[in-house]
């Protein structure tokens, strides 16, 4: 769980450099906060957990850095819902969550599995990449983006399995 100290700077951080980051390499952080949304049936505010989790380590590595690169997806989602339904009192328990990596584009989730894809497009001497959720379908349920045009004019390459076990 969040660390007392770091709740109690809450009130002062950054928002609108918290919130250029996020909006410039945050699309997985921000499907993941999606996830939490479809779950738990309320608003998950990234910028608020961005700063809780740019402070908390692991094995000497933060949760998130600060360009948004996530080192523990798994704890930063799971830590997200256990301290939204505590907060809203909403009725849901899992034990842990597990994130894999698939290159099988057409596997199908388990019914206690979300997907994100990731999509690239490739353009003159540059490569994009860009995380939306999918359905089963691998069609785009949400993109953080709207209609981002590596999605648009890119191809999906992998997936990323969201197991609540």
């Amino acid at each position: 769980m969040v660390n007392s100290s770091v709740k109690t700077e809450m009130e002062h951080y950054p928002m609108q450099k918290i919130a250029a980051v996020i909006g410039e390499s945050g699309c997985y952080f921000l499907s993941l906060c999606y996830i939490a949304e479809c779950i738990l049936g309320v608003h998950v505010d990234p910028i608020y957990y961005f700063n809780v989790f740019s402070k908390q380590k692991t094995d000497g590595l933060y949760w998130i850095e600060s360009d948004c690169y996530l080192n523990f997806p798994a704890l930063v989602l799971k830590n997200i819902l256990r301290e939204e339904i505590g907060k809203h009192g909403i009725n849901f328990s899992f034990n842990d969550i597990k994130i894999s990596k698939s290159t099988d584009l057409y596997y199908y989730p388990k019914s206690n599995e979300y997907l994100i894809g990731y999509f690239e497009r490739e353009v003159t001497m540059k490569t994009y990449g860009h995380f939306v959720n999918v359905d089963e379908n691998k069609k785009v349920v949400n993109d953080s983006l709207g209609e981002s045009n590596t999605v648009k004019y890119g191809s999906l390459k992998s997936l990323r399995v969201i197991e609540f076990v």
